[in-house]
This record gives structure tokens, C-alpha cells and sequence, in this order.
């Protein structure tokens, strides 16, 4: 292989970043692909807006950043349950509350601190800088994520494609919509170290939306959003490596996008 993919991941900071990075990946993608998969790219996307709070209060109290995010998507999750719950609102409004009462409650939080260039990184993420505990933590929450994900998939994929049928056969469908954000907040709670609570939510959704476009099953294309995901990162990873100016959050996030670009510029050759 070429020296200039080989040489960075000679330096344990780069082969953290990558291990940590290709664990959040691949539980991203599949998670986004059921979101993606039941048009509710607006949650993934809202996401972004809901962990702050929570990433703020970790770091203002010395916890980890996932620790607040997990936190934060757990209350998420709940929120949204309250307020869809509700017969005169539904479930576009409830991710509307929540995202706004969240992501104001994260402004607040990050008044309280001396200086707001403090969370530089928690914002855009510092993927090259994170140590051996913070790469052990994410594998074990995407980890964990992705059990369940394995655990529920028949169920979740029944009710996505009829939930008459499902309620019939005994499912929940509105407390597995409620499970399936709650699992995307907690992938997502694994990447914010990495990509900062700004730019997590499009690895939810952009390899997801990228894999659909390839694949004619919900599996074929969590396989392919994997697979695009964790290209797509780990050359970002590398172009932020090369290019000292250029951030490793927004990298990743251009990598993905560029997997997309790829993606749709195959399904448009193939008709």
C-alpha cells in the first residue's frame, strides 16, 4: 500500500482515532439506515441540536462528553415520548420541542463557562486527539448499540414496512420508533468526540441515505452505509492528517458526503 496510508497509522494517536472512528461508523449507518428508511431524517438530524446540553454539563462537571450525550439522548428520547404522546401533537412536533428546549438549554450551559473558544472541540470534535479510555468507551457503546439494534431488527423492519400488521402481531410501533431514537442518540453520543455535537447527526443520515440508494433490503443497505461510512471517514482521517489546517470532523463529514456524491452517481448510470 501507498506510504502516505500507511505511514499515519504507524502513530498510536492516528490508530486510536481510526479504531474509534471505524466502531461509531458502523453503528451510525446502521442505525441511520432505519431512520433514513422511515423518512425520519429529521430526528437523526435533530440530534445534533439535543446532546449539546448534555456535552456541555459533562464538560463543565470534568464527566466524559459521552457520558453527557448518552445522558442527553436518554432525555431526548423521553421528551419526545411526552410531548408525542400527546393527541394535538405528533411525533414532527414533539422532535421540534425537544430539539428547541435542548439545544437552548446547551446555550445556557455554555454561558456559565470563562470562554466559549472552551468547546471548540466539543462542538466540530478533536478525533486526533482523543486517548486509549475515550477509544474503549465508544467501542463499548456502539457496541451496545448495535446489540439492540441486532435484537429489534425484525421487529423494527416489520413495523416499518406496515404497522397495522405489526400492532396485529403484537408490536409497539410507537415504542419502537421510541427505542430506534434512543439507540441512534447513544451511537451518536460514541461519535461526539469525534465529530463534536454539530456534526454527528450526518453520520447518521449521509451514509444511510447513500446505502439506500444501492441496496434493495434494509440489510443490503446498512451493509452498504457501513461500508461507505467507514471509507468515507477514514479518508477524511487521512486528508486531516496530511493537511494540518484541515479539521478531522468536518473532513470525515466531506468524506461521507463524497460517498453519496459516488453513490448517486452510480444509481443515475444504472438507471
Amino acid at each position: 500500500m501507498p506510504e502516505w496510508i500507511t505511514e499515519p497509522f504507524s502513530h498510536g494517536f492516528m490508530l486510536r482515532a481510526w479504531l474509534g472512528t471505524a466502531c461509531c461508523a458502523v453503528a451510525c449507518a446502521c442505525l441511520g439506515t432505519h431512520l433514513v428508511a422511515r423518512r425520519m431524517t429529521f430526528v437523526g438530524s435533530a440530534l445534533t441540536h439535543t446532546l449539546l446540553p448534555g456535552v456541555v454539563a459533562a464538560w463543565l462537571l470534568g464527566l466524559s462528553p459521552q457520558l453527557g450525550a448518552a445522558a442527553a439522548a436518554v432525555a431526548t428520547a423521553g421528551l419526545i415520548a411526552l410531548v408525542g404522546g400527546r393527541r394535538e401533537a405528533g411525533e414532527d412536533a414533539a422532535v421540534g420541542v425537544a430539539q428547541s428546549a435542548l439545544f437552548a438549554l446547551g446555550i445556557v450551559l455554555m454561558a456559565q463557562a470563562q470562554s466559549w473558544r472552551d468547546f471548540t472541540g466539543l462542538l466540530f470534535g478533536t478525533a486526533l486527539g482523543i486517548g486509549p479510555g475515550e477509544t474503549w468507551g465508544m467501542a463499548a457503546t456502539a457496541a451496545g448499540a448495535l446489540a439492540a439494534l441486532a435484537a429489534g431488527h425484525r421487529a423494527l423492519e416489520a413495523s416499518a414496512l406496515d404497522e397495522d400488521y405489526a400492532r396485529l402481531a403484537g408490536l409497539r410501533p410507537a415504542l419502537l420508533r421510541l427505542g430506534l431514537v434512543a439507540l441512534a442518540g447513544l451511537a451518536a453520543a460514541a461519535a461526539v468526540r469525534l465529530l463534536g455535537a454539530m456534526l454527528t447527526s450526518a453520520l447518521l443520515i449521509v451514509p444511510a441515505a447513500a446505502g439506500l440508494l444501492l441496496a434493495r433490503s434494509l440489510a443490503g443497505a446498512m451493509a452498504w452505509a457501513s461500508a461507505l461510512a467507514l471509507l468515507g471517514c477514514t479518508g477524511g482521517l487521512l486528508a486531516s492528517y496530511h493537511l494540518a489546517d484541515l479539521p478531522s470532523g468536518a473532513a470525515m463529514v466531506g468524506g461521507c458526503c463524497l460517498m453519496f456524491a459516488l453513490a448517486r452517481g452510480w444509481r443515475a448510470l444504472r438507471g
